[in-house]
This record gives structure tokens, C-alpha cells and sequence, in this order.
């Protein structure tokens, strides 16, 4: 396929075709050789700061942009706008704050040119350039020239103190790390390219050639040092298009493995006699056409010998847990049992009680399993599931221990997937010879650009809609500058509790640590909020607590997050959805699977520390019964701060698809989908909220490819390029590889 400028966008250089021709590359180095064997001790460790040890490290050290030299030049015949170079004296220099950022300086510089013309310069580096520029220093400078108060002026500015990187018509910038610079590594990587044996070719030539790709030694080389604009765009578009590749060849294949076992059939029973037909009889409401759609699917795939291995992806709220009960339930009519995994004991006592009232009176025995449990009642809830006595197992990782096993092991329901590395969803399913089914489900909606590179081995069930009942949530920035706003909440918390309803109560953090980040395991938000002004520290949930007693003092105020024992949480939980408890302050162990109908307002402060789709988990906890919701964004963040604007988008939807798609452009797609989760290239280039057409092509590529080859047995280069590519856990569910798992 071709590709077309959009699908480049955050490049600077518009793509035009073009041949590509091989670069004339003498050395005989090999890439495993170690930059010592090249530079001397200082700069051998200087190059490790980056971890970069060897030439191959650096052959994937991309660089974050190129700069088109401007010609060297007197300005007086040039512009306002052109790209020029020059060679450039320093007068003096001042440090300033920056105007939107105090905490931040910049540089200005002042000087005279080679043809004794003067010139000012402002540089944002401030901290790593003031030692360079002293009075009398001379250089050679490059960027926009501009005018500024009669004063012609450098905007974008580069700078060279030995001048030797003057005759190179592009500049590559590389990503730096304090004194390791970039231009330090631009003065290197000839040293390091020039050396290195040719690089061998790993793609089918008809697909390369079908997209007119440059060779892979070729694109390199103009990846570190190209000649145009032409030369580094064509680099990155290979180069970028080879990381999708691989990726869609490990899904490609894995997925081609799955549907080669075996697996037995479960078709609902046909009479109305079974668990499953009495499961519906209970059911309050009419199921939503979304749900009858998805069941549909999934009936269909559990009747069938090839194992399904699907993801259930939903908003939140669109009743996906109904979905997988009623799939669990198919199986169990037919004689199987079901797992229902969740990442956390709280989420897992909250399905596990869930199923129990629903399924209360139909005969289906229920057992919990979870590692906070005594080794005494793991014991004997293991004992049951042997002896089939046991139909449902709810629990947490304690269902994948290998101490657990099944009588007969019919479906696997993984619930909030992202949570999840891919290897431990495949634990229970890897065990048997015959492979149970699977359904792994999100409740973070995921951009399809997400799901073709990371679920890409798994068949798509998406479920739409809102069950009847469910009530819109009404969400409000709350800026903490404004005092009036900040009294208002807890007058509005006085007025739900007044009328019976509870409040959910959101803090950041369990206790002050120093610097230390909270995880999204221990409770915290996960999100590294941009820089900004000096900021208040986040409100521990214990603080909110001891603020909220104070007040509303009649209030009845619990405490929950993730490092309390298995007990406490029980106890706290079920306080809260008692009624016994009008305020719970909780971090994100709350995020999803609670449910508590007479919850009805959700405050979380400091909100811009979380993600988009975080704050859209978190505020589905409310509404959730005949009362209407509200979800209060409580914020220091600066009206023009990037972290408010976010919280603003978030506030003005409640599309999850939408909101998921602004996480993955403002946060990348490993912060949309967890740090647990795992099973996808560590991609570089490859921007999935631009890349939807590269990743579709080569997603046809590799079903190309492996339709004529499932091993590569006959591509021995492609599965030594992919080696290097791919991580352990990618490899080793591949049928080319010989990793095992």
C-alpha cells in the first residue's frame, strides 16, 4: 500500500514516493561489537548512561527529529522566517524565568556574526547551554531567523561550538540525558555507522518492494545521518512499518496456534430446564439489544471444537458482567465448570457476591478463592473444585496457582484484561490438553488502533448500549482557588446524606512517602501530570477522611485502599454497601466492579493527577441505581494547564471510546492499558493514535506471510530480525520460534 502524509502527520517532512537505493556500507564490524572497541573509557561510559553498549544498541537509538541546514549566510540578505547558519560571537548572556513558567528559565543570548552583524538568541536548554555561552565564545549557530524590537533574532536555535558538524546538510537530534547531549551524539554516530558491517535484509522482497520501501541497512543508515528531508522520512516510514510487522506476526501466529487446538463443545441446552434459563427468569431487566448480540456471538463460539479465546469490550456501565454469567452458565449446563478471574480481592468478593444474590435459588454452588484467604479454607475450596462439587470459581491469581485444578474446566472469564500479563491469562488454558475457552474482558474502552496491536489474538466482541436503570453522571470541574466552590461540595455532601445517599470520596495516595510514586496497585492514580507551577502535595486518603469528620461531623466516614489486609477491606466494603457507612474515601481500588445503587456523588480530588480513562472508571461507580449521578473533578491545576484542559474533555463526555482515545494520544498506549500489561513489541515509532493504516497493512502482511509459511521455516532472516524484536513472552507463544514458555 502507499501510505499518504497522514499517516506521518507528527513528522516535518511531507512523504513523496521514491526509489531507495542501497547505501554503500564498507564496514566489518559486527552490530554485537561493544562501543568500547570504537571510543575511549569517558565516552564508552557516557554512551551507557544512555544504555548503550554496543553498535547494535545504538542502531535503535532513534533520533526524536531531523533539522534541515540553512545555508551560511549574512542576515542582512535574509528573511524574517528562513532557516539559516551562521558563525556567531557571544557578548553576554542572561538566565530569565519563562513567562508561563517561572519555575523554568531560558537563555538570552547576545552577540555578533561572522560579517559583524548583531544578533540575539533565546535557548530553553538554559541549564546545559549557559557554560557554553561565555563572553567571547565563538560558534556556529543555526535556526529561524526572525526580528524582534529592530533586533534580528534566532528562534529554534541550534548550536556548535567545534563547528565540524557544519558541512552536514540535515541535523539529527537525538533524545539526550543531562550532559550527554545531543549534539554529542551527533559528533558520534558517523564513528559508530561507518564501522558496521552492511545490515542484512529481513522482509520478503515482494513486500518491500510493494511498498517501495528502502532496504533495512539503507534505512538505518538515513535514520542517524540522512542527506534530505526524503531520505529520513523514507527511514522512518520502513522502519516504523517493520515494528508493526512484528508485532502482528507474534498475534498472527499465536492466534493461528489457538485455533489449532481442540477444545469441547458447550451448545446451550435447548430446553428450558438449566442453570442458564433460570439465571434469566431472575434478571430485573430486559437485556439491552448490545448484550443479546454479544451473547449471541459467544454462544455460538462456545458450541463450537475450536476454542474461543475472545475479548468482551464495553463502556462502562454496558453490562459486560451479565454477558460473561451468561456464558459461564451456558457451560455449566452442559457439565463444565467456570473460572471468573479478577486482578484484585476486593473486585473479586464484589463478582463473587454479585453472583451469589443473583444466582441465589437456582443451584449453582459458588466458591471463592483468593491468596488473602487462610491456607485452610484455600484448601478446601480447591477440594471442591476436584471433586466437582464446585460449578463457579470466583478468585484472583490464586485460581492460576498450578495447587489448582479442575474437575473439568469448560470457560475462563478474565475480567479487567489490562490488568493481566498476556502469558497469565494463558496460564489455566496452557495446563489442558483439551483448552478450555476464553473470554477476557475490559471495562476501558479501547481505540481500535489498541485493539488490532495488542488484541490482535483475540476475536472482538463489542458490546453497546446501557442496561434500563442506569442514570446519567453529570461531572464538574471543581477548582480548589476557588474557596466558595471548595464549601460548596461538602454542602452538597451534606444535602445527599441528609436524603440517604453515600458518597464516594477519591484521594491520590495512601500515605506521604517522600518522592515515592504510588502505583495504580497500591491505590494511587497512575498519572504523571505535566509540569507546571508549584502545586499543593496530594491529600492522602486518611487526610480526606480526617477533613471530611471535620466537615460533617453527624457523617459516618470509612477508609479503604489497596495495602489494608483481606479482612478490613471486607469489613469496610461491606459497611459501604450496607448503608452503614455515608462516606467512603478510597483510592482507585474502587475504579471498577463496585456496586452500590444508593451511591450518588463521586469527589475525586486532585484529579488531574489520573488519566482520562481512569477518571471515566472511576465516576462509573456512581448512578449505578434509580438516582442520578454527579462526579466532582476536584483540582489546583491552572485554568490554561494541559492536566485542566484534560480534565475539562473529560467532563464534557461520557463517550468512553473517546475519552480512551484522548488518553492514548496525551499518555501513549501502555498508560492507557496498564503497567501490568503485557504482550506487545516495545514499539518506538510506531504512534497507534496516527497508525491505524500501517498497522492494517501490516497486519495483512503477516497473514500473508504466514499463510504460505505458519513456522518461517523458509524466512530464516525474518525470525532472526524478529528475535531481537520480540520479547520473551511474544516469542515463546509463537510456532516459529524455539523459545519456550
Amino acid at each position: 500500500m502507499t501510505f499518504t502524509p497522514e499517516d506521518f502527520k507528527h513528522l516535518t517532512f511531507d512523504p513523496t514516493p521514491g526509489d531507495a537505493t542501497a547505501t554503500a556500507a564498507m564496514g566489518t564490524k559486527a552490530p554485537s561489537t561493544p562501543l568500547s572497541e570504537l571510543f575511549d573509557e569517558a565516552e564508552t561510559q557516557a554512551f551507557a548512561k544512555l544504555k548503550i553498549h554496543t553498535i547494535q544498541d545504538f542502531l535503535t537509538y532513534w533520533p526524536r527529529k531531523w533539522n534541515e541546514r540553512g545555508e551560511y549566510a549574512d542576515i542582512d540578505e535574509c528573511l524574517d522566517g528562513e532557516i539559516i547558519t551562521t558563525g556567531f560571537t557571544v557578548e553576554h548572556a542572561t538566565m530569565k524565568p519563562l513567562p508561563s513558567n517561572p519555575r523554568r528559565k531560558m537563555l538570552i543570548v547576545h552577540g555578533v556574526t561572522d560579517h559583524d552583524r548583531d544578533l540575539s538568541m533565546t535557548l530553553f536548554n538554559a541549564w546545559t547551554a549557559k557554560d557554553d555561552m561565555v563572553p567571547g565564545a565563538h560558534m556556529t549557530v543555526s535556526g529561524e531567523l526572525g526580528t524582534y524590537k529592530g533586533t534580528r533574532q534566532l528562534k529554534k536555535v541550534e548550536y556548535d561550538l567545534d563547528g565540524d558538524l557544519l558541512d552536514r546538510p540535515m541535523r539529527t537530534v537525538y533524545p539526550g540525558k543531562a550532559k550527554v547531549t545531543p549534539v554529542w551524539i551527533e559528533k558520534r554516530n558517523a564513528a559508530i555507522l561507518d564501522p558496521c558491517a552492511p545490515l542484512p535484509e529481513h522482509l520478503p522482497e515482494t513486500i518491500r518492494q510493494a511498498h517501495g520501501f528502502p532496504d533495512y541497512d539503507t534505512a538505518v543508515r538515513h535514520m542517524h545521518l540522512p542527506t534530505t528531508p526524503q531520505e529520513a522520512l523514507d527511514a522512518k516510514a520502513r522502519l516504523t512499518y517493520d515494528e508493526a510487522l512484528a508485532t502482528q506476526l507474534a498475534l498472527v501466529s499465536r492466534r493461528a496456534g489457538a485455533h489449532g487446538d481442540l477444545s469441547r463443545p458447550y451448545p446451550r441446552r435447548t430446553k428450558h430446564e438449566g442453570f442458564l434459563d433460570a439465571y434469566e427468569k431472575l434478571l430485573p431487566y430486559e437485556l439491552t439489544p448490545g448484550q443479546r448480540e454479544a451473547g449471541e456471538r459467544i454462544r455460538e463460539a462456545l458450541a463450537q471444537t475450536t476454542p474461543m479465546n475472545a475479548l468482551l469490550l464495553g463502556d462502562v456501565g454496558s453490562g459486560k458482567t451479565t454477558v460473561a454469567t451468561r456464558a459461564i452458565l451456558q457451560v455449566v449446563d452442559a457439565g463444565a465448570q467456570g473460572a471468573f478471574i479478577a486482578p484484585t480481592a476486593v473486585l473479586a468478593e464484589q463478582h463473587y457476591n454479585g453472583l451469589v444474590s443473583d444466582l441465589d435459588g437456582t443451584g449453582v454452588v459458588i466458591d471463592l478463592l483468593t491468596g488473602s484467604m487462610s491456607a485452610a479454607d484455600q484448601k478446601a475450596a480447591r477440594a471442591r473444585l476436584i471433586d466437582g462439587t464446585t460449578h463457579i470459581i470466583v478468585g484472583t491469581h490464586a485460581v492460576l496457582s498450578t495447587k489448582t485444578k479442575f474437575s473439568c474446566l469448560g470457560l475462563v472469564v478474565v475480567d479487567e484484561q489490562h490488568r493481566f500479563g498476556v502469558e497469565q491469562r494463558n496460564t489455566l488454558r496452557d495446563r489442558y490438553e483439551i483448552t478450555p475457552h476464553m473470554l477476557v474482558m475490559t471495562a476501558t474502552p479501547i481505540p481500535q488502533t489498541i485493539a488490532m496491536t495488542v488484541y490482535g489474538d483475540l476475536d472482538t466482541y463489542e458490546l453497546h448500549g446501557i442496561p434500563a436503570g442506569r442514570k446519567p453522571i453529570k461531572s464538574v470541574v471543581v477548582p480548589l482557588q476557588k474557596e466558595v466552590w471548595v464549601e460548596r461540595i461538602w454542602e452538597v455532601f451534606a444535602d445527599q446524606i441528609t436524603h440517604g445517599h453515600q458518597i464516594f470520596l477519591v484521594g491520590h495516595l495512601i500515605n506521604r512517602s517522600g518522592d515515592e510514586k504510588p502505583t495504580a496497585e497500591e491505590g494511587g492514580g497512575d498519572y504523571a501530570p505535566e509540569e507546571g507551577p508549584e502545586r499543593p502535595p496530594s491529600s492522602t486518603v486518611y487526610e480526606l477522611a480526617d477533613l471530611a469528620r471535620q466537615k460533617l461531623p453527624h457523617a459516618r466516614v470509612g477508609v479503604l485502599h489497596g495495602k489494608m489486609d483481606a479482612e478490613d477491606k471486607q469489613r469496610i466494603m461491606a459497611q459501604y454497601a450496607s448503608g452503614e457507612l455515608d462516606i467512603l474515601v478510597s483510592t482507585t481500588v474502587i475504579e471498577v466492579g463496585v456496586n452500590v445503587p444508593n451511591a450518588t456523588i463521586m469527589a475525586i480530588w486532585d484529579a488531574d493527577r489520573f488519566g482520562a480513562a481512569q477518571l471515566h472508571q472511576l465516576r462509573g461507580r456512581v448512578g449505578r441505581g434509580q438516582y442520578d449521578g454527579l462526579c466532582l473533578l476536584v483540582t489546583s491545576a491552572p485554568e490554561d494547564h494541559p492536566s485542566r484542559e484534560r480534565l475539562d474533555a473529560v467532563a464534557s463526555t461520557l463517550d468512553g471510546y473517546e475519552i480512551a482515545q484522548l488518553d492514548l494520544e496525551q499518555r501513549r498506549e501502555g498508560d492507557v492499558l496498564g503497567s501490568d500489561q503485557s504482550g506487545k513489541t516495545r514499539m518506538r515509532l510506531l504512534n497507534l493514535s496516527t497508525g491505524e493504516r500501517i498497522i492494517r497493512s501490516a497486519r495483512a502482511d503477516a497473514e500473508t506471510i504466514l499463510a504460505g509459511d505458519p513456522t518461517l521455516r523458509h524466512h530464516p532472516g525474518l525470525v532472526a530480525w524478529l528475535n531481537t524484536m520480540l520479547t520473551p513472552d511474544e516469542l515463546a507463544a509463537c510456532p516459529w520460534s524455539t523459545t519456550k514458555p
